[in-house]
């Protein structure tokens, strides 16, 4: 559909650069790298060519509670959730 998902600091992936992925597939484990101070995931969306905000796109699939839990986490963590 001509979207491109991009992940980084990744521990290990189960899929290869430009396969096709169907959603809820796992495509890796959550990794820490560079100079960050927990495992965390950074995301990019882009749709024919164009950066989108990746936050419009997951955050519709998440309960309240799921969201809260997300956001406790990053406070506690001092992480951003970007």
């Amino acid at each position: 559909g001509g979207y491109v998902s991009v992940y980084a600091h990744l521990e290990s992936r189960s899929v290869r650069r430009g396969q096709r992925v169907e959603a809820g597939q796992q495509i890796g484990t959550v990794g820490m790298s560079g100079r960050s101070f927990a495992p965390h995931l950074h995301y990019e969306l882009h749709l024919n060519g164009r950066t989108l905000d990746p936050v419009n796109y997951f955050f519709g699939s998440v309960t309240p509670a799921e969201y809260a839990n997300m956001l406790y986490m990053s406070v506690n963590t001092e992480q951003s959730m970007d």
